[in-house]
Parts: C-alpha cells; sequence; structure tokens
C-alpha cells in the first residue's frame, strides 16, 4: 500500500497501456490502505497504444484521491476510472474528487462500454464537479457483443456503472459524445446530478 503520494507536473506520452495506475490490494477497508493521492497538473496522451483497454488514471481501491487540473486525451479507452467493486458489496473507495479536469478525444470508436470519466461501485464523500469532457465515441462496427447489441455502445462523457453511489455530479461541461451525456447502470443510489451542460 502507500499514502499521501503526489503526482503532478508530469507529461506521460505514447503509453502502451494504462498511464498511472492507484489501488489497494483488497477490497476490505483498513487505515492503512492506499489513499490521499494527488493527481493533479498532468499531461496524459497518446496512452492504450498496445493495450487499448487502458487508462489515463484507474484509481482501483483507494481511501481519498485529489485528481484535478489534468489534461487527458488521444485514448482508445476511459480517460479516468475510478472504483473497483461492482455493485452495492462494500467497498474501500471513497472520497474521491474529480474536478477542473480537460479530457477528449477518448475512444476514437475502438472500444465500447467507456467513458471519458468512468465510475464503478460505491464511492461515499465522491464528486465530479467542473470537468470537460469531449469527443467520445464508441466502436460502430457490427459485432454481436455479451449483451446481443449488434454494434458498439457506451462512449459516454461520465459513466455511472454498477452500482455508481453516493456521488455529486456537478457543473461539467459535455458534448459530443455517442452515448449518454451522463450515463447510468443498474443498482446506483444516492446520486446528485445538478447544474451541469450537456450537447450534441
Amino acid at each position: 500500500f502507500s499514502r499521501n503520494c503526489v503526482v503532478s507536473n508530469c507529461r506521460f506520452d505514447s503509453i502502451g497501456g494504462t498511464a498511472c495506475n492507484v489501488t489497494h490490494s483488497t477490497v476490505t477497508y483498513s487505515e492503512d490502505m492506499t489513499g490521499n493521492f494527488t493527481f493533479t497538473n498532468n499531461l496524459v496522451e497518446r496512452f492504450s497504444r498496445v493495450y487499448q483497454h487502458g487508462e489515463g488514471l484507474l484509481i482501483g481501491h483507494c481511501d481519498g484521491a485529489e485528481v484535478s487540473y489534468n489534461t487527458i486525451h488521444d485514448g482508445y479507452y476511459t480517460g479516468i476510472s475510478c472504483g473497483w467493486v461492482w455493485g452495492l458489496g462494500d467497498s474501500p473507495t471513497n472520497n474521491i474528487k474529480v474536478t477542473h479536469n480537460l479530457i477528449y478525444d477518448i475512444g476514437q470508436g475502438c472500444l465500447s462500454d467507456l467513458g471519458g470519466i468512468y465510475m464503478l461501485g460505491q464511492q461515499p464523500g465522491s464528486c465530479l464537479m467542473y470537468n470537460k469532457i469531449y469527443d467520445v465515441s464508441h466502436c460502430t462496427f457490427p459485432k454481436s457483443g455479451w449483451n446481443g447489441l449488434e454494434s458498439g455502445y457506451g462512449g459516454n462523457g461520465i459513466f455511472l456503472d454498477e452500482g455508481s453511489s453516493y456521488m455529486d455530479v456537478k457543473y461539467n461541461l459535455i458534448y459530443n459524445v455517442t452515448g449518454g451525456a451522463v450515463a447510468k447502470n443498474q443498482a446506483g443510489k444516492d446520486l446528485i446530478v445538478a447544474n451541469n451542460i450537456f450537447a450534441f
């Protein structure tokens, strides 16, 4: 585990998979688990070049994080992904603050089930605010996926996937996406989505 780590003023360029991965090894909360992580003022570009499912930033199990003022663009999957517990099961992830980020040119028609920001599971005290997200696209080529869809799906601005709960989504600007500006999957609760601007 690690705590009180800061990644700031760095450039991640031409990355084979995920540019930065932060997580704790178990789903059980403990006071000494990975947490209080700061990722700010970074440039992440041209990621997921070999492993196309790689994220710009992945936060799995984490006890508190600030992700702010980053530019994340030109990736084949999700820009920022937080949480690693499906549904409403207990999760140690909490207090994730994703604010003032610029996220664009995500997905690029390569994969499906993605977002500029992707959240998963219960994350009490978390917020997604003042982010600008645009040009997010899922694949559109004909295929038969696990859910029987005949083409790709889910090029979302913000994707609140299975069990995403206890989060505020406010003051974001999201446009030009092929899925939902904000997409919510099943089982989530206590979500506030307010004062955002969605277009195209």
